[in-house]
């Protein structure tokens, strides 16, 4: 195959982590446990188990995703809010 035959595949966008700080999380033996952070442009990122939002009567666009978020991991979050603010 000469050089002008060859199909152009784009390079992949390099994206660069954000850098981001826990605010709250639970407590796990081992592994990684439901966790909010807080990037730096101030967006929120929730880590927890994905759920099947017809199981519960949502629908949720393609693009976004349904996450548990225990009730500890919320009151630790509000407790941080109260001692910032």
């Amino acid at each position: 195959m000469d050089e002008h035959s060859k199909s152009h595949v784009p390079e992949p966008e390099i994206r660069h982590p954000r850098e981001v700080t826990t605010i709250a999380t639970l407590a796990c033996n081992g592994g990684t446990c439901p966790t909010i952070y807080r990037a730096v442009d101030g967006t929120y990122l929730v880590q927890g188990p994905s759920v099947d939002p017809a199981a519960f009567g949502i629908v949720v666009p393609a693009e976004e995703s349904l996450v548990a978020v225990p009730e500890a991991l919320v009151a630790q979050l509000l407790e941080v809010g109260r001692q910032a603010g």
